[in-house]
């Protein structure tokens, strides 16, 4: 018989709608245990909402989604931990190193599964890029071009931008903790750069207080990355990676999936990934299938090994801006 579990999601924003609608459809769930201070509306029979944390009844929880503002992530965090849950947190896992510090050895004890939110790992167009550039069949790399590229005001109509996380420093906003599943899969592909030169725009396009536009130079020793990250582009919703390299180049589009060959300043080949569509639903998948079984603690510390390093490239790209 399916042993089903219980799970919690913390923070009913745009993003823990979008694991709501995943969760509720799958048949290894019992209840659904919601915490929001704003959300009221009734969903559905499995399915229940409270105001805090502590409100929770008391009843056996399984796994929890932390999809709350990056600066109450820790908090969040640490409350689970004393439930002993498994744990999965969106992106970013703190709103900064410093914080992330004092709770860092807490977390690395435990023995749950602990999973913090980019799915690009779970791409199978990421993956097969990455398996190139480790096998060299690109050459010698020359030069990398990584452009994340968008409107905030656009990204959700249910709410003015101003008012939602991406907008509010206080809540852990800005282009480079919003945007950072580009600087998380530059670490996977690439590793930590040797330097780095960060250049902020000045202009204050959507009058928020937060950065909305970073240019990043990242230097290795062979070849530099060069980045660019924003959302007050109204014009242009770019999103790739392009590789130049001395056999052949290689532009992963990430808005329509696709991984380009180029040779002799002519496409070759393009491969479409129709499963990486559903990268979010994946990713969700697999963190329950681990929670329904014991699992390393290895796989916990390299989890949160990889975020700290994330989040130390972040603080190290604030000391290196260029004013």
């Amino acid at each position: 018989m399916l042993k089903k579990i219980n799970i919690v999601i913390v923070g009913f924003g745009s993003i823990g709608q979008k694991h709501f609608s995943i969760l509720r459809n799958l048949k290894e769930i019992e209840k659904i245990l919601i915490v929001s201070k704003s959300f009221k509306k009734k969903l559905d029979k499995k399915s229940f909402i409270f105001r805090k944390n502590n409100d929770l009844p008391k009843i056996d929880i399984d796994a929890v989604f932390i999809c709350s503002p990056a600066n109450e992530h820790l908090k969040d965090i640490n409350y689970y931990l004393k439930k002993n849950c498994h744990i999965f947190v969106e992106k970013p896992i703190a709103k900064s190193i410093k914080d992330l510090k004092k709770q860092y050895n807490k977390i690395k004890k435990s023995k749950k599964n602990f999973t913090i939110g980019y799915p690009f790992r779970f791409s199978a167009a990421a993956k097969n890029l990455k398996k190139i550039i480790k096998t060299k069949e690109l050459g010698k790399i020359l030069d990398v071009e990584v452009t994340c590229s968008s409107f905030l005001p656009h990204w959700r109509n249910n709410r003015p931008y101003k008012e939602g996380v991406s907008s509010q420093k206080k809540l852990g906003g800005g282009v480079l903790l919003e945007l950072s599943h580009e600087l998380d899969y530059i670490l996977w592909f690439f590793g930590f750069p040797k330097k780095i030169s960060a250049y902020f725009n000045k202009v204050n396009l959507l009058n928020i207080d937060v950065e909305e536009f970073v240019r990043l130079v990242f230097e290795y020793d062979k070849f530099l990355i060069n980045i660019k990250l924003c959302f007050n582009d109204k014009n242009f919703n770019e999103r790739y990676c392009k590789i130049i390299a001395v056999n052949k180049n290689i532009t992963w589009n990430l808005n329509d999936n696709s991984v380009s060959f180029y040779l002799n300043n002519k496409l070759k080949n393009k491969i479409k990934y129709k499963e990486d569509k559903n990268l979010l639903e994946k990713e969700i998948i697999e963190f329950i299938k681990n929670s329904k079984k014991k699992v390393s603690i290895v796989r916990n510390k390299k989890t949160l090994s990889e975020s700290m390093m994330l989040m130390k490239l972040i603080e190290k790209i604030y000391k290196n801006k260029i004013s």
